[in-house]
């Protein structure tokens, strides 16, 4: 065998040092990962909220709009009733 084939204690640990380096990086990337979704899914739930209160607003507008339409369509009869 010659000298280059040569695995040394000393690569060992230098190769473990570089795995648990890396090991550490991706630990770190994963970890900042996971709190970026759960900021994501915290905003999430905001806009879901917000959207809930769009869709009562929405809802409360087209019932005004009916409303109003009803009442219009009131007037005009009376009107109508009143000019024959």
């Amino acid at each position: 065998m010659s000298e280059e084939n040569i695995v040394t204690m000393r690569d060992v640990y230098t190769l473990v040092q570089q795995l648990n380096t890396r090991t550490a990086e991706l630990v770190q990337q994963v970890n900042q990962i996971a709190e970026r979704a759960e900021e994501d899914r915290r905003q999430f739930g905001e806009l879901t909220e917000e959207l809930g209160r769009l869709k009562i607003k929405v809802y409360a507008s087209i019932a005004a709009i009916a409303i109003v339409g009803t009442i219009l369509a009131a007037l005009s009869q009376v009107g109508n009733l009143s000019g024959h």
